[in-house]
């Protein structure tokens, strides 16, 4: 920043955004339209049931916390509970639980197949409903996210249970 006006950086552009989109994650997200509940009342109603505007939240914090408080049925927690084996390898002082990763199918066998949707309905409607600014950022965002629709939706959602004295410590 300070040889602004003696260095040309602009040409490092292209080189900076083709290693952006050829040397992150193999799995840069899937098209969150593609959701079940993309385009979905579900998720609509979910946002204004938060008793805040979600959206502002994000806009202003960078991140909005959605409760769910969609309740699983004791046999969903029950094969949810019995499924979860890895405890977390982050910091012991982040969190102290037990986790899964769950892909739609692995989420139907549990039984959370609308709680699994849900979740991955929320880009969709984000997208749809929020300006991200596209043009002030210095690179594209990698496809399938579009500058339109920069949000897109992970292969898994993560399941997690908390016993007695386990806890998550919300972090960046």
């Amino acid at each position: 920043a300070m040889f602004d006006h003696v260095l040309d950086m602009s040409v490092l552009d292209d080189v900076m955004i083709q290693h952006q989109q050829e040397y992150q994650s193999e799995f840069p997200g899937v098209d969150a339209s593609t959701a079940v509940l993309a385009h979905s009342v579900d998720i609509q109603n979910l946002l204004e049931s938060q008793g805040c505007d979600v959206m502002r939240e994000l806009q202003q914090n960078g991140y909005a916390v959605i409760d769910t408080n969609i309740k699983a049925t004791r046999e969903a927690r029950n094969l949810l509970a019995a499924s979860l084996v890895t405890k977390s390898s982050q910091d012991s002082q982040i969190r102290r639980d037990t986790t899964r990763f769950l892909d739609r199918r692995d989420a139907k066998l549990l039984e959370l197949e609308y709680h699994h949707d849900i979740l991955m309905g929320v880009a969709s409607y984000m997208n749809e409903r929020f300006d991200f600014h596209m043009e002030d950022w210095p690179f594209p965002p990698r496809a399938p996210a579009t500058s339109a629709c920069p949000l897109t939706n992970p292969k898994y959602v993560q399941a997690a249970e908390y016993r007695e004295n386990e806890f998550y410590v919300a972090h960046r």
